[in-house]
Parts: structure tokens; sequence; C-alpha cells
């Protein structure tokens, strides 16, 4: 019996140990990240953000050993604004971060009410690395840097109030020949800033459900290489 006694006592405090040394090596792996983060933004746009929260890239459903903790997400704060970066410390090439999302969402949304006359616009965009949204990899440092490089950007914007002879106002090459771009005009001005509804009329419009999206929208556009692709309705 105290064999029995002796050898779970082994094993209960190698199992204290190696939960100690993980904990360890992931405090470590974590500093390392987001010190790196924090170097990887600096150099990019040059200010140094403050760290708000964090967690580890998971590579595997059973990923859990220290070493292996070489990747993570850094939620920053600079100036009022909120951003992630995606950061590897064995492959920072690949690092990302989305800083520059609110600087486009603004601009482009400032570009579509000019042209449409409208007030009532929305815009919600998806581009650049797929582990954050809207995440840019370092060379990406400026708006016109954006739309020249990348060529997977899809902007999707919603307005209420839409005259519709003013789409003819609209430049959408400016934007990238690749860029791919939806417009809908809502009925209600409650589902205006309703991402969803307005990515579900995408989807819809691509299938047999055109005629239920006459009851949320007024028209709907798809612009590709720079010019109309398609109008539903």
């Amino acid at each position: 019996m105290k064999d029995i006694l002796k050898t779970c006592g082994v094993i209960a405090m190698a199992a204290i140990c190696m939960g100690v040394l993980t904990g360890c090596g992931e405090r470590r792996a974590e500093h390392k990240i987001k010190s790196a983060a924090k170097e990887y933004i600096h150099a990019k746009y040059g200010f140094k953000p403050q760290i708000t929260d964090f967690s580890f890239m998971h590579v595997g459903e059973y990923e859990w050993n220290s070493h292996k903790k070489n990747g993570g997400y850094v939620t920053m704060e600079y100036n009022g604004r909120t951003f992630q970066t995606y950061l590897l410390l064995n492959d920072p090439e690949n690092s990302s971060d989305n800083y520059l999302q609110q600087d486009v969402d603004d601009r482009i949304t400032a570009y579509f009410k000019e042209k449409l006359g409208c007030a009532d616009v929305f815009v919600y965009t998806t581009y650049g690395a797929y582990q954050i949204r809207c995440g840019v990899p370092a060379e990406i440092v400026t708006y016109e840097d954006l739309i020249e490089k990348c060529d997977n950007i899809e902007i999707y914007v919603s307005t209420y109030g839409l005259e519709r002879d003013r789409i003819a106002e609209l430049d959408v090459s400016v934007f990238g020949n690749e860029t791919e771009i939806y417009l809908v005009d809502c009925k209600s001005q409650a589902d205006l800033s309703d991402s969803e509804l307005v990515r579900s009329a995408i989807t819809g419009a691509e299938s047999d459900r055109r005629a239920e999206l006459h009851d949320k929208f007024n028209a709907y556009y798809h612009f590709y290489h720079g010019e109309t692709k398609e109008t539903l309705y």
C-alpha cells in the first residue's frame, strides 16, 4: 500500500511540476509574442500601442505544449482606436494587423456619401489575411497601398433613401479592378448597419431567394472589374 501511495505521490508531483513548467512556458511565449507585436506595429506605423488583450493561436485540437506556443492574437489600443495584430514568432513575414480598417471604412463611406448624395450609408469591408478581418501584412501601410496591392477586397455598402439615378455617378474603378462591391438600398433605416443582413442579400441574389429580398431591399447592385456586373432589381 505504501508503495502504491508513494507511486501516486510521485505521479501527482510530476503532474504539478509539468503544469508549473507549462504555465511558465506559456507566460514566456506570451511575453515574446506581445513584445514582437509591439515592435511590429512600431516599425510599421511609427507608434507604440498599449496591449489590452491576448490569446494564443491554436494549431491543432490537441495543441498544448508550451514550446509550440509561437503565435497569437494581440489586441491593442492607440489614440482611442482598438485593433488586432496576428503574429508568428517563427514566421514574422506572415504577421498582419487591421489598424488601417477604420481609415479605410471611413474613406470608402465618404466616397459613397458624396457620389450618391445619400446621408445614410454604411460600409462593411473584408480583405487581406484570413486570420483576422481586414488584416494586412507589413508592406501595406496606407489606403493607397491596400487598393494597389490587395487583390481580395470586398466592399459591402448599404444605403437608405438612395436615388437610383445617382448610381451613374460612381466610378468603382477607384477601388481597383479586382475589388468586388455589393450595394443594396434598404427599405428600413433600422437595417442599414446590419452587416449580416446585407451580406445575406448576396447569397440570396445568387439563389432562388430573390423574391423575398424585395421585403428588405429596394435595389441590389454588384460591381466587379471597375464596372457594374449585375443589377438584380
